[in-house]
């Protein structure tokens, strides 16, 4: 056989029989069939491209064919086997094209024993503690069935969240699931796959993108690897030997040519280099040896080297995994250390949004905790706005402007005017017709009408129940109140932090000034700013009084994400920009005062006192006010004279009467 090349290497052209050529194509493609799942090299470890730095639980990702799916299986169990704490990692592995688990991570001893160094006892589990290591396995067949439908990346990218997302929680805490750190190993085109859905966790899967802190990738083709000329050269041979087989090639290969290759590895590194503290550890593995293809075609099977890549262990007698698990543990010990903004998070939830802190304290002292507080406040669009929704409305059927409940102003709303409080941010039409989202809320309400446990519900409930962590990184709940005993030198929004949140660590300045960086960096997620009691600080609004205190506090009402709160007589600044949503508070409606008497009452008492307010319609209003109806329980007993009872002030003085009995 004659082979003549021409000059230049791009054009090179092969002159064969036509036999040879069916025959090149098929040794190709069962070659590149061997090569293209994970391959065996020694590693070396290589900068992030191109710039920065057994119980088995099975979780199908989503609803289609269970083969489709992807599977997550815990390899390793905690040594007590009881399960962990909420501050562990979860380390989870995801294999490369044509394998599966735990072929990938299986090295075969000449003794026909294999070893798999993620989940031998005497390998990675020795190594790690309070980590949870998983296997990760996607639908990675390298020949499909002709029937079979059609995946794009992107489709194997949200199988790979789903699945991520539905691994088991190690606590009997529903979400520590979300909040445990993730360190993922992922191996060959498994990181491709790994990138694209890091890069696409958005919205519901957004959960996954933020646990994530670190990614070891062995062998992913990015850049600087044979894969992509593998790809293209392999294809013709792959796809006839697909075809003798009844098959057709994944259409992953015609993607690892395409153009958006290299648009996803540079959205991936932007995302793993991103300055606001929210970025990953990146470290990266290639082969330092090359790949004999030929010595990989079955009919020369007995020339195809033993696998370097499965470890074989320990540290002392295998250097690569010497390498690997020491860069591992690295990460690990980082990760447990946390960025400064992780920690002044972690300190921020632990000391100011604890269980203690965000508790509900009744008038007798007795405390409510927030998770108990099962009643939602209402809230209405204040008069103004509601009067547009209500000009086709009989007048006759509007309540006196003088009534009692007006007054009060613990009217029950117009069904269209309430709003659900996780509905709050979301767009909704305006007057003109336009649909705005909301962004910056004013809330008034009259005394005791529960502004504060709004304030405290919206914490806890971000906090506990993950409200509104799509749209925001954090919220910040600033009792304004707490800025009067602040006094400079220098007003800013670092100073405050370190004021009302991080007096107490050695380190605040820099934790505060974490926070800050990542506020005003605008690839990061909003901060939602909580500013409660805005009539607290009415000298504080007095420019002439403290003109560096006034313009601080002009510039923090006026940030783009913000709650404010406040009484309804105050004044706003005349500097304050307009807000995009003015509502009120209003007292309970009927049920929730029912709900509430069934909470806190016997159900003799709870017969009793709604009797009562049956008879008296002016106490059946008064207690629509949170803090009112919380007095009526408390000085309800057998004892009472309910004919007393006929304004809230022989109410309180009932009070006075019972805690001075008490004490």
């Amino acid at each position: 056989m004659t082979l003549n090349r021409e000059s230049d290497p791009y054009d090179s052209v092969v002159i064969v029989s036509a036999g040879l050529i069916l025959l090149f194509l098929l040794l190709a493609g069962v070659a590149s069939a061997v090569f293209l799942g994970p391959y065996g090299p020694a590693y070396a470890p290589l900068p992030p491209p191109p710039s920065p730095t057994t119980t088995t639980t099975t979780l199908p990702a989503e609803t289609n064919t269970q083969q489709r799916g992807v599977q997550l299986r815990q390899v390793n169990l905690p040594a007590d086997g009881n399960g962990e704490p909420e501050g562990g990692i979860d380390i989870i592995a995801v294999h490369g094209l044509d394998t599966r688990s735990p072929d990938t991570w299986e090295f075969k001893m000449k003794d026909g024993h294999n070893v798999n160094w993620l989940q031998d006892k005497n390998m990675l589990p020795a190594e790690v503690s309070n980590a949870r290591i998983f296997t990760c396995d996607w639908p990675a067949e390298l020949f499909e069935t002709l029937d079979a439908e059609e995946d794009t990346l992107q489709e194997f990218a949200l199988r790979l969240l789903a699945g991520i997302q539905a691994r088991p929680s190690a606590t009997n805490n529903q979400r520590s699931y979300k909040d445990r750190p993730i360190l993922f190993v992922a191996s060959c085109l498994g990181g491709i796959i790994l990138a694209k859905a890091l890069v696409m966790a958005k919205n519901e899967y957004l959960p996954v993108r933020n646990a994530t802190r670190g990614i070891l990738f062995l062998a992913t083709p990015f850049r600087g690897t044979s894969f992509e000329n593998v790809a293209r050269w392999a294809e013709p041979g792959l796809r006839t030997w697909a075809s003798i087989r009844g098959r057709r090639v994944t259409s992953l290969l015609d993607w690892a040519k395409s153009s958006t290759f290299d648009l996803l590895v540079n959205e991936f590194t932007q995302l793993c280099d991103n300055k606001n503290g929210e970025g990953y550890k990146v470290l990266t593995f290639y082969e330092t040896g090359y790949t004999n293809l030929p010595a990989k075609i079955p009919l020369l099977s007995y020339l195809l080297p033993p696998s370097k890549k499965q470890f074989r262990g320990p540290k002392a007698d295998d250097p690569d995994y010497h390498l690997v698990v020491d860069k591992i543990l690295a990460f690990l010990e980082d990760i447990r250390k946390g960025t400064s903004l992780e920690q002044a998070d972690t300190w921020i939830c632990e000391k100011h949004y604890n269980k203690e802190r965000l508790k509900i304290e009744r008038l007798s002292g007795d405390p409510l905790p927030m998770d108990q507080c099962y009643i939602n406040l209402a809230l209405i669009e204040t008069l103004q706005e509601n009067n547009l929704k209500q000009k086709s409305e009989d007048q006759s059927l509007q309540p006196s402007p003088f009534s009692l409940t007006s007054r009060l102003m613990v009217e029950t709303p117009h069904k269209d005017s309430e709003i659900e409080l996780r509905k709050l941010f979301e767009p909704r039409r305006q007057p003109d017709g336009q649909m705005k989202e909301a962004r910056r809320i004013l809330i008034r309400g009259r005394a005791g009408i529960g502004k504060t446990t709004l304030c405290k519900k919206i914490v806890h409930d971000f906090v506990e129940k993950g409200m509104w962590q799509y749209r925001f990184a954090r919220v910040l709940w600033v009792p304004l109140r707490n800025l009067k005993t602040w006094h400079g030198p220098k007003y800013g929004t670092t100073e405050m932090l370190r004021h009302i949140y991080l007096q107490q660590r050695p380190d605040d300045e820099s934790l505060a000034r974490a926070l800050q960086q990542h506020m005003e960096d605008s690839m990061s997620r909003g901060n939602l700013f909580i500013l409660d009691g805005l009539d607290e600080i009415s000298e504080l609004l007095d420019e002439q009084h403290n003109p560096d205190m006034f313009r601080f506090l002009v510039e923090l009402l006026n940030r783009t994400n913000v709650i404010i709160t406040t009484r309804p007589h105050i004044s706003l600044p005349h500097d304050l920009q307009k807000p995009d949503l003015e509502l009120e508070t209003i007292g309970f409606r009927s049920d929730q005062v029912e709900a509430y008497l069934k909470a806190v009452s016997t159900p003799i008492m709870y017969r009793n006192i709604q009797s009562f307010l049956q008879k008296s319609p002016l106490m059946r209003s008064l207690v629509r006010i949170p803090i009112q109806l919380d007095a009526l329980c408390i000085v309800w007993d057998e004892t009472l004279d309910i004919d007393r009872l006929k304004t809230m002030t022989q109410v309180y003085q009932a009070i006075v009467e019972r805690l001075w009995r008490k004490d």
